[in-house]
């Protein structure tokens, strides 16, 4: 009796696999298409972190201390092409923003391995039988019937009937690859990846903002010279706890009154008018590339056909393949072709994930700043528009951890093993009965059956790629959050005048609502469900770290954690703080700090 490893990806020392480059250079190598190995009949197979354990014959069991090489197969056809990378385009105030994701897990390529699990579940289904998969034949099998693929259990023939009904979408009687996919998935989703997105919120953060609301003394719906002048005094009266940080959750009721309703006018106004935040871009015909160019001339062009001038010439002229001055649906499709305007490569595995920008082709006096804070989150600064990127960590373990521990608890005789009473009275997070989890027929669980279910169970969840394009509920928050760091410090706050003073493109010391610059926000979160108020889709909080060696006198006084030290924190004299502000800012930082200990 054999048990098969089947890695998804092979490791780079493996020989006879070679790896694709990604169409940019990158200081990480993405690795290769999956190499599929399948184990004979009755074998387990073991992926990387997806356990798909083939039990079509019952008389062969896996031994799991077993090794051995497997041969080869070409994994079946797929209906959905594919991809190396995701690109995602933004509709940035400043023009369209293709961005390249290129996902991977321990170094591999996680789009790939989502279908490369999608296709060992299929062939299970399939077993033998040379013909196309039908619904009767998957829902009959035995592991299909139990739910051991995450997929809803079947019991009944009602119940058979009623899955045939929902999942079957081309009423063909036939498994197709999307309709396997929804089905494992509960309806979340018929791809590898999905993207979150909507119109309500283009210009909800500029109209609702809390923070204009708050220096709008005057509710006539624009900050003028008086207003911006005490735009600094007005910020610190929302600073309730006197440490001078001001966090977004502080400007949360500062629109009641006048502009509680806001929110509510701003999306009613422009649900039906503006086009969506983003949009997944793909190369296998299901996209409607019409709606993308009427969501361009909406945009950019004030209804009319685009111009050179309305998103950029090099972007046009890639696009306007004959030369005739105006982009056709049949020329959009370049925008899957055409070099991406940033690339990036994100590395689930790590915790936090791990961002790293592999290529720009945005012009450098575009860029006003591009600050990495930590791995997992990139804000970049475009003339009238804020990008916050950022990789949510995967929640995909947990159940799964929660029933190793709860597997301690309830193994009353702690021999490593649950019998059937003990599993019965366990009351884990699984569904899967006792004889499905029990691989080797022993009548007894152990905790490595019990995990290899839990990871055939969400096998197909855990793999799918979620990203969220949206706008910021606050636009003037990012404007003033000058170091990106998702919070406003004492320098930030004294600094509004002038930065709010910036946005005033006529120059009439007004600052009305279509000046304030755009705030985008695009995350990625692997495994989990699709739901846009799901934590991991929210912007993370910055890990403030210095690398300045500080004197203990300026982490005492530091009560804000800010790595400066303001006037109102300082213990000592206006003479010393004088002193140690070497740049006369009002400010000490870990810098000058340090230079006190020579």
């Amino acid at each position: 009796m054999k048990r098969i490893v089947c890695l998804l990806v092979l490791a780079s020392a493996l020989s006879g696999c070679g790896k694709t480059k990604p169409t940019v250079a990158s200081p990480k190598p993405i690795a290769s298409e999956p190499v599929a190995s399948h184990a004979d009949e009755g074998d387990e197979i073991v992926f990387e972190e997806v356990v798909i354990v083939d039990r079509s014959k019952p008389d062969l069991k896996p031994e799991p201390e077993a090794e051995l090489e497997a041969e080869s197969v070409q994994p079946q056809p797929a209906e959905e092409t594919i991809p190396r990378t995701a690109r995602v385009m933004l509709l940035s105030d400043d023009s369209p923003l293709l961005i390249d994701l290129h996902v991977t897990r321990d170094g591999h390529d996680a789009l790939a391995r989502f279908h490369q699990t999608v296709d060992e579940i299929m062939q299970i289904a399939s077993g033998e039988d040379a013909e196309p998969l039908t619904w009767e034949t998957m829902l009959n099998h035995p592991r299909f019937r139990n739910g051991e693929f995450g997929n809803p259990a079947v019991g009944t023939y009602d119940q058979q009937v009623n899955m045939i009904r929902q999942y079957d979408t081309t009423k063909n009687g036939r498994v197709d690859r999307n309709e396997l996919v929804r089905y494992l998935t509960n309806n979340q989703s018929s791809q590898s990846m999905s993207l979150i997105t909507s119109n309500d919120r283009r210009n909800e953060g500029r109209d609702a903002s809390p923070i204009r609301s708050l220096l709008d003394q005057n509710d006539d719906r624009q900050l003028d010279a008086g207003e911006l002048l005490a735009s600094a005094q007005r910020l610190r009266t929302r600073d309730s706890d006197d440490d001078d940080i001001l966090t977004p959750g502080e400007f949360v009721d500062a629109a009641a009154g006048s502009d509680a309703m806001a929110m509510t006018r701003a999306r009613r106004r422009y649900r039906n008018l503006d086009p969506k935040s983003g949009w997944l871009l793909e190369s296998d015909g299901g996209q409607r590339w019409s709606n993308i160019r009427i969501a361009w001339e909406t945009l950019y062009a004030g209804g009319q056909s685009v111009e050179a001038k309305d998103i950029g010439e090099r972007l046009f002229n890639e696009l306007d393949l004959d030369v005739d001055g105006r982009i056709d649906n049949t020329e959009m499709e370049m925008l899957v072709e055409i070099e991406p305007h940033l690339a990036l490569q994100i590395e689930m595995a790590s915790q936090p994930p791990e961002i790293t920008l592999l290529a720009s082709r945005l012009p450098k006096e575009s860029i006003h700043a591009l600050l990495q804070h930590q791995s997992n989150r990139v804000t970049i600064r475009l003339p009238h528009t804020t990008l916050d990127l950022f990789a949510g960590k995967t929640r995909n373990n947990e159940a799964r951890d929660q029933a190793a521990a709860r597997f301690q608890m309830v193994d009353t005789d702690q021999d490593g093993s649950l019998s059937m009473t003990e599993f019965e009275a366990a009351s884990l997070p699984i569904t899967v009965p006792f004889g499905s989890i029990d691989i080797d027929g022993d009548e007894m669980i152990t905790l490595p059956e019990l995990e290899t279910s839990f990871r055939q169970q969400t096998a197909v969840v855990d793999s799918h790629l979620r990203i969220r394009a949206d706008h910021q509920n606050d636009a003037l928050f990012s404007v003033l959050d000058l170091n990106a760091d998702g919070r406003l410090d004492g320098r930030e706050i004294e600094a509004a005048p002038e930065s709010l003073q910036s946005l005033d493109r006529n120059g009439d010391a007004v600052v009305r609502n279509r000046e304030i610059h755009d705030a985008m926000v695009l995350g990625v979160v692997l495994g989990g469900s699709a739901t846009p108020s799901d934590p991991l889709l929210q912007v993370p909080p910055v890990r403030r770290t210095t690398t300045e060696s500080v004197p203990d006198w300026f982490s005492g006084m530091d009560r804000n954690d800010d790595q400066t030290i303001s006037w109102r924190e300082f213990l000592g004299t206006r003479e010393q703080f004088a002193d140690l502000d070497a740049d006369s800012d009002g400010f000490v930082d870990a810098v000058e700090a340090a230079a006190t200990r020579g």
